[in-house]
């Protein structure tokens, strides 16, 4: 069984997998606070589902960028869970999931709250540019599709990287949070 986890925007999204990424479960649940929220919904679906958390192998995680404490919450949701079950961790970044199916290369932005957006250029879920702050003036958000990816996962799940120590995965920030 597979989980994979996206808390780094406006969205807490949960996807469960069977071991072939044939789709189990889902929720995409637009949400600011994510913390108790992330849990209850795994808790949940996993008890509807009949399965336990120790047949869960595979973690699929976006670590951002995006809003600071989003891109915490699924890591250590997720790595508490993985040094009792030893389960795998898998990582990826926003710009390569906004990028996976476009074949020439483009700007994204993202959010980051604030009065800015994250920027960087991508192509084929590969990053091509460094990311940067850039003021939100006139700029189209770029929104990463859930739907798309929930129902081609496998495909999606070859720009995620294997983590072979999960206590230094680090979540993708491009600015310290406000007030450090």
């Amino acid at each position: 069984m597979k989980i994979f986890l996206d808390t780094t925007s406006d969205f807490l999204v949960y996807f469960l997998f069977d071991k072939d990424f044939r789709l189990i479960d889902k929720q995409i649940i637009k949400e600011s606070k994510k913390v108790e929220l992330l849990a209850n919904i795994i808790e949940k679906s996993l008890e509807k589902n009949k399965i336990k958390i120790s047949q869960i192998t595979d973690f699929y995680l976006n670590l951002g960028p995006g809003y600071f404490t989003g891109c915490r919450i699924s890591l250590v949701y997720v790595r508490t869970i993985c040094q009792l079950t030893n389960a795998n961790i898998w990582t990826t970044n926003t710009f390569s999931l906004l990028s996976f199916t476009n074949k020439k290369e483009e700007t994204y932005y993202i959010n980051s709250s604030g009065l800015h957006f994250f920027s960087a250029s991508a192509k084929q879920g590969k990053l091509t540019s460094d990311v940067i702050q850039v003021l939100k003036e006139n700029k189209e958000l770029s929104q990463v599709d859930y739907e798309l990816i929930s129902f081609n996962f496998e495909a999606f799940s070859k720009i995620f990287q294997l983590e072979t120590n999960i206590l230094t995965i680090q979540p993708f920030y491009t600015k310290e949070p406000s007030g450090v």
